[in-house]
C-alpha cells in the first residue's frame, strides 16, 4: 500500500507517517527531511530537480508512506498513492500543536531536519510552521480539497480526519489493512531479512 499524509504544517503528518511505518514496516518518506538542508536551505527552492529525483527514487518501493503536502510535489505523490490521509484538523488545534512543538524544540535547541536547530528567532520566518498556519490555513485547506476533488484521483481512498480521534481511527484502520494483506511479510520478518 502507498499512503500520502496531507495537512498543513504542524497538523501531525510526520507523527502519523512514523507511527504507520513503525507498525507496518513500510518505507517512510518525509518530504521535510528530503527538502531541508543545513542552514535552513530549502531544496524546494534551490535544487528542485534534485529533490524530485530523490523523491522518485524513494517512491520506487512497493509500499511507502509520504509525509508532506508540498504543492509542487503533491500531484507526483498522489498519482502513485492508493490512500490519502488528510489531517484536516481545526486551526486552533494545529496552532496549539505547532506552538507546543516549537517551544519545546527552541527551549532545548533540538536538532532536527539535517542538523537545523529550532530557535525562537526563527518563529518570525515566513517558512516557520507558526507563520504558515496563522497566515495560510484557510488557503491550504481549500487547496487540499480542490486537489482531492480532481477526477483523475478517483482511485484514491481518502480518510479525512477532523479530530484526533479520527486520526487514531484512520491509523488503526490503515495499519490493519496493510498487515492483513495476503502474502505480505510481517514487520518482524521484514526486519529479520533486512
Amino acid at each position: 500500500m502507498r499512503v500520502v499524509v496531507l495537512g498543513i504544517s504542524g497538523s501531525g503528518k510526520t507523527t502519523f507517517a512514523t507511527r504507520l511505518a513503525e507498525a507496518t514496516g513500510i518505507e517512510q518518506i518525509e518530504l521535510d527531511l528530503l527538502s531541508w538542508r543545513p542552514g535552513w536551505v530549502s531544496r524546494y527552492e534551490t535544487d528542485f530537480d534534485g529533490l524530485v529525483g530523490d523523491l522518485d527514487a524513494a517512491m520506487q518501493a512497493d509500499e511507502w508512506v509520504v509525509a508532506g503536502g508540498y504543492s509542487k510535489l503533491r500531484e507526483r505523490t498522489l498519482r502513485l498513492a492508493d490512500v490519502v490521509v488528510w489531517l484536516d484538523l481545526p486551526k486552533w488545534l494545529v496552532l496549539w500543536q505547532v506552538f507546543k512543538r516549537s517551544f519545546y524544540r527552541a527551549s532545548i535547541r533540538s536538532e532536527m531536519l539535517n542538523g537545523n536547530v529550532e530557535t525562537f528567532s526563527r518563529w518570525r520566518s515566513p517558512t516557520h510552521p507558526l507563520q504558515l498556519v496563522w497566515r495560510h490555513y484557510q488557503g491550504k485547506q481549500q487547496q487540499f480539497a480542490a486537489t482531492l476533488e480532481q477526477g483523475h484521483l478517483d482511485h484514491l481512498k481518502v480518510y479525512r480526519c477532523h479530530s484526533r480521534s479520527d486520526v487514531r481511527w484512520a491509523l488503526s484502520h490503515i495499519t490493519s489493512e496493510i498487515l492483513s494483506t495476503p502474502g505480505r511479510l510481517s514487520v518482524h520478518e521484514r526486519t529479520s531479512v533486512s
